[in-house]
């Protein structure tokens, strides 16, 4: 009896159908942007400085996501290698950027009875990624080898 080989047993590099994650990750970016238009992207310069850190390390980390995606589907796996080093720090910045988004939602939570329990909801969320993205963000770093 002979059984056909899972595309996901074969080597990368024998892979015949092109990697296709960018196009889910650039309708993400789409959301992302249209979510965020109204608080942060249309008016860019009233937003103050951590902001405007967090908004543009969050949306370079999506771009920086794409754009790796895009890299090895084309073969680039130089460039591919390239761009995630300089989103290491990028990383690092969005987790040290979060802090402060988090302050900011407990204090509106705090001024706006309404929003209060959104606020809650949000800041549970937030807490959650921030401590599961450097988990999560480490064990790809050590198991990079192995796609």
């Amino acid at each position: 009896m002979t059984t056909a080989a899972s595309p996901l047993t074969e080597p990368v590099s024998k892979r015949s159908a092109p990697v296709v994650e960018h196009w889910w990750l650039l309708l993400v970016l789409v959301s992302v942007v249209t979510g965020f238009w109204p608080s942060l992207f249309k008016h860019l310069r009233a937003q103050d400085l951590s902001h405007s850190l967090h908004g543009f390390t969050a949306t370079g980390w999506l771009l920086g996501l794409i754009l790796q995606s895009w890299l090895i589907a084309r073969g680039g796996r130089a460039w591919h290698r390239r761009v995630a080093m300089g989103m290491i720090p990028m990383a690092i910045a969005m987790i040290v950027t979060s802090v402060p988004m988090i302050q900011a939602i407990l204090r509106t939570g705090q001024q706006q009875a309404g929003f209060q329990p959104i606020a809650r909801m949000l800041v549970a969320y937030d807490v959650a990624t921030l401590l599961l993205f450097p988990g999560l963000l480490s064990l790809a770093l050590a198991n990079v080898r192995r796609p």
